[in-house]
């Protein structure tokens, strides 16, 4: 998975990259001492930490949204920061405007158009696809996904131990 992430930025799979970073930190695999002991003797552990430390969340991401605005396409954003980014709008920004004579019909187009300029962030990235070609087993493989066992964090808890 460490070299899974690497290409996953690579390829400017940022999502990819978080889903990764994100499985990586459950607790149930956090947990696994002697086997994080074995990942951080390879090199790609390091390069792992900074991928980390980009995709932090710290200072409203902006690490990553640096990294992002000078990615090429394809890219695949992740999507996280846009859901913040439109909540943060949505709850900060009222509908409505209050103007001084009392009327409170008024629409809020600054916030509409914060929304806007977000949406087409995201639209952006969709412009450009990925030219891979179809591994049949692979396909296969994902397409049954639905039919693999889910443990609950109860039941992967003591196989972490």
């Amino acid at each position: 998975f460490l070299r899974m992430s690497v290409k996953a930025k690579e390829l400017n799979n940022f999502n990819f990259l978080q889903e990764i970073i994100s499985g990586l930190s459950y607790s149930s695999v956090y947990r696994l001492e002697m086997t994080w002991a074995k990942a951080k003797q390879h090199k790609v552990y390091s390069k792992f930490i900074e991928l980390k430390d980009l995709m932090s969340n710290l200072h409203a991401s902006a690490k990553y949204r640096q990294t992002l605005a000078s990615a090429r396409p394809p890219c695949v954003p992740f999507f996280g920061v846009y859901q913040r980014d439109l909540t943060f709008i949505e709850d900060g920004n009222n509908d409505y405007l209050r103007v001084e004579d009392g009327r409170t019909d008024i629409i809020n187009f600054d916030k509409l158009r914060r929304i806007a300029s977000v949406i087409r962030d995201i639209q952006q990235f969709q412009n450009v696809q990925y030219n891979f070609r179809k591994v049949s087993m692979l396909y296969e493989l994902f397409q049954n996904t639905n039919k693999m066992e889910h443990l609950t964090e109860k039941e992967l808890f003591p196989l972490s131990l």
